[in-house]
């Protein structure tokens, strides 16, 4: 008997090193209907580096999400560098020992390619030689590389719901059930809480009846979306030969919002209940927001009963955090 638990309590430590080792403990990746760019890669070359040579960073990424991730680039921040135009031989510096600008630090990617049933995803990789700073002999310091990862991206919902008039939903019985939106692979994920059939009971009162569809959007990825509306600041600096250079301080100003629109489609027509275009930009508050549309519907005699395929689109851009460490190592003089 002793035997057998002691086999047992080996087999568990043992499921718990393979548990353990595979996780590591590091950044997490979402899960597969999630999943957009990951992190194939962020590291450091050689590692430790002496102090004052040059150190290659290298990173890759892949899209595993269902949309094309478009100006994607890596902001690269956190251990010193030199500015402004100096030297200081304690930052690090460019491969050439000179100023790091911020284009200097940015990874540029452009466009990731999401995978389909004949082709894998294709990773692309990055690198980025830095001289590290000088150190007295016998000091060793350990820089957290953290980078900010960001890309647009989109998630397409569908469903069907069946619309009837009062009448013909009182023939039927009174038939109830729910819709339930199919999404696309990506962080954003769309939700409609609404029965179907909808019924219009006022089909006979000379005016095309309205109700109202309500959307509940949820970011169920490890990052934070952020969008772009028509009044704000641009959310880019500048585009360089290489790609976009993202405006941290336009992108942290609209943080946690998502561009919704909801498709017209035959005689039935979708607007935001608060404005007269169909896409409407959504708060997202703790990791939730919900936008109604009003749903309007053309009626050309006294019945109505049809079934509607309903597409929602969610446009947004996201952002998401990884780090690496880089180990300095003072050298003799």
């Amino acid at each position: 008997m002793k035997i057998d638990q002691n086999r047992t309590v080996l087999a568990i430590m043992f499921f718990a090193v393979i548990v353990s080792g595979c996780t590591g403990g590091g950044n997490q990746e979402e899960t597969s209907s999630t999943a957009s760019v990951q992190v194939n890669e962020f590291s450091a070359f050689p590692n430790p580096t002496p102090s004052g040579q040059k150190t290659r960073f290298r990173m890759q990424l892949v899209n595993q999400g269902d949309a094309e991730a478009r100006n994607t680039s890596v902001r690269l921040y956190n251990p010193p560098f030199a500015d402004n135009g100096t030297t200081d031989t304690k930052t690090w510096r460019d491969g050439s020992t000179g100023n790091v600008s911020i284009e200097d630090r940015t990874l540029f990617f452009d466009t990731l390619s999401a995978p389909s049933d004949q082709t894998p995803a294709v990773p692309k990789t990055r690198t980025r030689t830095y001289t590290a700073p000088e150190l007295d002999q016998g000091r060793t310091i350990s820089y957290d590389w953290n980078a900010y990862m960001m890309f647009e991206y989109q998630t397409d919902a569908n469903t069907e719901i069946q619309i009837m008039g009062g009448e013909q939903y009182r023939e039927q019985g009174s038939p109830s059930g729910s819709a339930s939106l199919e999404n696309s692979r990506g962080p954003i994920k769309m939700e409609v809480r609404t029965p179907t059939p909808i019924v219009f009971y006022d089909v006979n009162n000379n005016q095309d009846p309205e109700r109202q569809l309500c959307v509940i959007i949820r970011n169920q990825g490890n990052g934070i979306p952020f969008a772009e509306e028509p009044s704000s600041n641009n959310i880019y600096m500048n585009r360089s030969d290489a790609g976009y250079t993202y405006n941290l301080s336009a992108v942290q100003e609209q943080e946690n919002k998502v561009n919704v629109r909801i498709e017209d489609i035959g005689n039935v027509d979708f607007a935001p209940f608060d404005e007269s275009n169909d896409q409407k930009t959504v708060d997202i508050l703790s990791g939730k927001g919900v936008q109604c549309w009003d749903m309007k519907i053309d009626v050309s005699g006294s019945s109505i009963q049809t079934t509607v395929p309903l597409s929602l689109e969610a446009v947004y851009n996201y952002r998401k955090s990884t780090k690496t460490t880089a180990t300095v190592e003072g050298q003799r003089q």
